[in-house]
């Protein structure tokens, strides 16, 4: 039996309509009948469930799920992954023109790995340097900027629903000890989430080695990016030099993250509901924005509060601190960002925007 035959994205009447085309994709693909139970498909159908993803579909048609593709062995993991779970997939691939002749490779390599597979790819070829000089930032983040610039565009453009990304359990784990390194909430300890927006990120629950034992079996080929390897990047040192050394306190210190990520998700669901249920208790005028200072000082996390309703108008927590230990004070105080000026006036915050001259 093949993994269609058990697809938990299809109905009993879909599994009726379609399970010949989709077997005789897997024929096609000539996939080992061993794959089907490979620790990567049960991991991504979870990951995909939890998310509530299925095969899109556009009034009655399924419609394409497009795949992020650069080459690596992550990305050429999920694209393998999610046409044998029966996606009918659009590849992406963006080329930084970072690495010289390497570059050109990676692209001729996607191209004929799409083509092999009859897989439609969209591509994109960027100057990357001369946007970071432009913008005055890291090649690294220029890069980061340009592909999701450039996916957004696609997602306007071809109205696409998802965006698959091949992001691993790996990828999680370092993120996770950088932003602790740097000071972070519960937002930022929980990294990289299943999906954001339209975003959609299947593999990331498994761990890298599984991707590459997947890759092993199916005999497929990837490419390797030889900047991988350069500790001076940031996120090459975590994974090379830190990432390893939690091996030597658990063995299993993958699985006990992927733990860690699940009970962290979890408790930011409750913290973002507490915190929605008090933003609701302590408006005073929603349209006028304004609120009920002392309300806000005897609540469990005034300054965790504060945060909620004043971050995206430009202020820090740090910026806050200071404001959430004197809420129960009577005298006048202002706070200002670059949009935003809240003042604090009869035991009452007062939130409005800077009127700039041009």
């Amino acid at each position: 039996p093949s993994l269609f035959s058990f697809s938990p994205y299809l109905s009993h009447t879909e599994k009726g309509d379609h399970s010949t085309s989709r077997i005789a994709t897997a024929m096609r693909h000539n996939v080992p009948k061993p794959i089907f139970k490979h620790t990567i498909f049960q991991e991504a159908m979870s990951t995909l469930l939890k998310i509530g993803v299925t095969i899109p579909k556009r009034d009655g048609q399924e419609y394409p799920l497009f795949v992020a593709l650069s080459g690596g062995a992550d990305s050429v993991a999920l694209l393998r992954v999610l046409l044998y779970l029966g996606f009918d997939c659009r590849a992406i691939h963006c080329n930084f023109h970072l690495r010289g002749a390497d570059s050109l490779q990676d692209e001729l390599f996607v191209k004929d790995l799409c083509n092999r597979l009859s897989v439609n790819l969209f591509h994109k070829d960027f100057d990357t340097l001369a946007y970071a000089r432009e913008k005055h930032i890291s090649v690294e983040m220029a890069a980061r900027d340009l592909r999701y610039n450039y996916f957004l565009e696609l997602v306007e453009s071809e109205k696409i629903p998802y965006i698959a990304i091949g992001h691993h359990l790996g990828d999680n784990i370092e993120t996770l000890i950088q932003h602790l390194a740097k000071g972070a909430g519960l937002t930022g300890l929980r990294s990289i989430p299943p999906q954001r927006d339209c975003f959609i990120r299947p593999l990331i629950n498994c761990k890298e080695s599984d991707l590459y034992d997947f890759l092993s079996l199916l005999k497929q080929p990837y490419c390797i990016d030889s900047t991988n390897t350069d500790t001076k990047i940031q996120r090459n040192f975590v994974r090379h030099e830190i990432a390893p050394l939690f091996a030597h306190l658990n063995p299993s210190y993958e699985e006990a993250f992927k733990r860690t990520f699940e009970n962290l998700r979890e408790s930011l669901t409750l913290v973002n509901y507490a915190l929605q249920r008090l933003t609701e208790e302590v408006t005073i005028d929603e349209n006028k924005q304004i609120y009920d200072a002392r309300k806000i000082a005897s609540s469990p996390a005034p300054l965790s509060l504060l945060y909620t309703l004043f971050n995206s108008a430009g202020f820090s927590r740090k910026q806050l601190e200071v404001f959430a230990a004197n809420l129960q004070k009577a005298d006048p105080a202002t706070l200002v960002s670059l949009t935003h000026r809240l003042e604090r006036r009869g035991f009452k915050l007062f939130l409005s925007p800077i009127q700039r001259e041009s």
